[in-house]
């Protein structure tokens, strides 16, 4: 084996193999405290695209369905004599379609804040995505500004390596 005169290792070819980042306690250091941030914008981005693409499924259904029915009533000839007297002698309703027209308002209603709510919660998730990302580049600019230091003390090895292994060949 091959030795360069201050340095008893033998260097690799490629500075990937000289496993830097388990070499030096520093740079251990810069990778772990980024992957937890790389971590968290992934796992932000996929919440996001989950939240986003199946939003449909929160109560868009009934949504639509209510707005039909609301619609349909509206527009329609209303209620037949049998609902409207069932209406007055059972529940005491003298005005059986806006009774029913307020209550599916009030429906739709509780159904659409419930999807804003889920639209709240998917832009507070896009605004904590612009942070974690910030976060995410400064922590990675870090570490590959002290791992090219470290490349470069590598590279001057290799180039002392290979200049006493051409001197004793």
């Amino acid at each position: 084996m091959t030795k360069t005169q201050n340095n008893p290792e033998r260097i690799p070819d490629h500075f990937y193999d000289w496993d830097a980042d388990n070499r030096f306690p520093d740079l251990r250091k810069l990778l772990d405290d980024h992957s937890p941030k790389a971590q968290k914008v992934n796992d932000l981005t996929e919440n996001i695209k989950n939240k986003t693409q199946y939003t449909y499924g929160n109560h868009e259904y009934a949504i639509g369905i209510l707005t039909n029915l609301s619609n349909g009533i509206e527009g329609g000839s209303g209620f037949g004599k049998e609902v409207e007297e069932f209406e007055k002698k059972y529940r005491g309703v003298y005005d059986t379609y806006t009774d029913f027209l307020e209550s599916i308002d009030e429906s739709l209603e509780v159904l659409l804040e419930a999807k804003r709510e889920k639209i709240r919660e998917i832009v507070k998730l896009e605004e904590e995505l612009k942070v974690a990302e910030k976060t995410k580049e400064e922590s990675w600019k870090k570490y590959k500004e002290l791992e090219s230091k470290y490349e470069k003390q590598w590279e001057k090895l290799l180039k002392e390596q290979k200049e006493t292994e051409s001197k004793q060949a």
